[in-house]
Parts: structure tokens; C-alpha cells; sequence
């Protein structure tokens, strides 16, 4: 496992923190090549990787990529930030379908092993 984040420089927006919302990712030119160029690096170095994004912003900036299969995205985890109030709530109304993708995921990962092998 390994933990990366698609904007892996401090970003700031009119002096405030960046929350990932405003812009979105996808709307600012300059963001977008950062998070594909960062992605590029982590894929020549986990070709096979799966992804856990947390949030809905690097959820949705994942797919917009082009890059990985659906089925490599394991979506609804909330951002961990003490920001978003409802994050307890939101992985409890994900769990069940985290698990599954999870499940399903890991199980055709390691289906692709046994053939590499």
C-alpha cells in the first residue's frame, strides 16, 4: 500500500487553503496537468494499482482521466479532513459498497498475478 495524493503540493487559493472544490479540478488547466502528471508517476511505478480516493473531488478527477478501468477505482470514502462534518456518516452509508468493490477488486487483482506468473 501505498499513500500518494493527486495534487501533492500545498495549493492555495486567494490565500486559503485549496478544499478541491473551487475550481473543481477538472475546470482549472493547471490542476488537471498536475494531477495527470502526478497519476503518470504513480502508474510507471504500480501499473496495477488500485485506487481508494478520498473524496469525491480525486474520485471524480480519477475517472475523468481516462487512465484506469472503473473497476480499479474503489469509490466512497470520504475525505478524512475534520472539515467535512459528515464523514462518519458518509463511509457508513458507503461501507457496505466499498467492501464489495474491495472485494471484487482484490479478487481480480489477484486473478491477474496467477497469470503474470
Amino acid at each position: 500500500m501505498d499513500n500518494t495524493a493527486l495534487l501533492p503540493y500545498p495549493i492555495f487559493r486567494n490565500g486559503k487553503n485549496y478544499t478541491g472544490h473551487a475550481p473543481k479540478i477538472s475546470r482549472s488547466p493547471m490542476l488537471t496537468q498536475i494531477c495527470d502528471r502526478q497519476l503518470q508517476k504513480i502508474l510507471a511505478a504500480y501499473p496495477k494499482a488500485v485506487f481508494i480516493p478520498l473524496g469525491k473531488s480525486v474520485d471524480e478527477q480519477l475517472r475523468l482521466s481516462g487512465v484506469l478501468p472503473a473497476e480499479r477505482i474503489v469509490s466512497g470514502f470520504p475525505h478524512p479532513s475534520g472539515v467535512n462534518g459528515h464523514r462518519f456518516r458518509q463511509l457508513e452509508e458507503n461501507l457496505e459498497a466499498i467492501n464489495r468493490q474491495l472485494e471484487e477488486t482484490l479478487g481480480n487483482v489477484k486473478g491477474d498475478k496467477k497469470q503474470d506468473a
